[in-house]
């Protein structure tokens, strides 16, 4: 049996399985009974992926799913079995991103977004490579704990909306409305206009612009969820957006999710709650801690070969506290870039307390040193 998609897949009879049972059929003395054993016995079936361009295997065999569900843009595909599922990424290659423990009757994509129906429920999941969950969104059950969804998105649910009881069939989504048919072939519609699920879903089709529209309409309790959601998919530059998050927390989302230079354009409003701290309120973070994370942005950016912004990032390091000196002193030495480091040392020795750091340099641009 054969089915399109991004890729051609293919059932198969598994024929390493077939020739072991012929093995051991053969190494019995009961031929008679073993050749009738053997016709009954049921063939193991395996499926496999194949490109379509030369005909190339696509990974190994996997056990045979009972469907297989693309997206329209053939980005992703649903692998369904009797009581999981696993989601693929087709990309510059086919990855695995996740298996579920849901026994599926039904799905099918909407834009990026996957629902699917079981004996009980109807989700949406948001798949993505490092984060995905299912979200509920309508149940015929009258009672529901969320217990489904990861840990730092409990605080995300929408109002589920009432099912019908019975297997249902997804049939789409037409005009913020998900259409479903029952066992009798009768049609359901289930509105998802609410703006937690049409947030999630633009986002997930990145129509970023339209998604941050509905920042205003959520309780800030939500944000540092919404802004994780954001951010673990590519756009945490709008973390600025959610003003229910501390600066001190959108600094740490940018520099979590490689967003660097959006980290350091904060550093300015954290040097200024810090100095204008008079009150005596406790903050989260001080300069050492703000310096410490400057270094680790600077790490991120020399990895990724952005020095421009790994340079600014241990300048920044140093200026908010002395001890971090060292870092810059390395990481300029590291590069080469011996004039900067000159020039470093002229500022340095001005200061009678920076004068060890000036020593350093030195240490770094000595003929014994280069030698070595």
């Amino acid at each position: 049996m054969l089915c399109g998609g991004g890729l051609l897949g293919v059932w198969m009879i598994n024929d390493s399985a077939n020739n072991n049972n012929q093995n051991s059929s053969n190494q019995n003395n009961n031929s008679n009974n073993n050749e009738a054993n053997n016709e009954s016995e049921e063939k193991e079936v395996v499926f496999q992926f194949f490109g379509w361009d030369k005909n190339v295997p696509i990974g190994g065999k996997i056990p045979a799913p009972l469907h297989v569900i693309w997206d329209s843009t053939q980005r992703y595909c649903v692998l369904t079995y009797q009581d999981y599922f696993c989601i693929f990424l087709s990309s510059v290659s086919f990855s695995f991103i996740g298996k579920f423990p849901y026994s599926i009757v039904s799905g099918a994509f909407y834009g990026q977004t996957f629902f699917f129906s079981t004996p009980n429920s109807i989700y949406a999941l948001f798949p993505h490579k490092e984060d995905s969950y299912p979200l509920l969104i309508a149940s015929c059950s009258k009672t529901f704990t969320h217990n489904d969804l990861l840990s730092h998105y409990k605080d995300l649910s929408v109002s589920f909306l009432q099912c019908p009881i019975g297997n249902l069939t997804i049939v789409g989504v037409i005009t913020n409305t998900l259409w479903v048919m029952d066992a009798l072939y009768n049609f359901h519609s289930l509105s998802i206009h609410q703006p937690l699920l049409q947030f999630l879903m633009l986002v997930q089709n990145g129509n970023i612009n339209e998604a941050v529209e509905f920042i205003p309409m959520f309780d800030s309790r939500f944000h540092f969820s919404l802004a994780t959601f954001m951010s673990v998919r590519g756009y945490g530059q709008y973390v600025v957006s959610f003003s229910g998050l501390s600066v001190w927390t959108k600094f740490n989302i940018c520099s979590k999710y490689n967003l660097l230079e959006n980290a350091l354009e904060l550093i300015p409003q954290l040097v200024n709650s810090l100095t204008q701290n008079q009150s005596g309120v406790s903050l989260p973070y001080n300069f050492d801690m703000l310096a410490s994370v400057c270094v680790e942005v600077g790490k991120k950016a020399s990895d990724n070969n952005n020095e421009a912004t790994a340079l600014r990032a241990y300048q920044s390091a140093a200026n908010l506290s002395p001890a971090f000196y060292p870092h810059l002193i390395r990481h300029l030495a590291s590069k080469g870039q011996t004039q900067l480091l000159q020039k470093l040392k002229s500022s340095l020795e001005t200061s009678p307390k920076l004068q060890t750091h000036a020593l350093y340099i030195e240490f770094f641009l000595s003929n014994e040193f280069t030698e070595k």
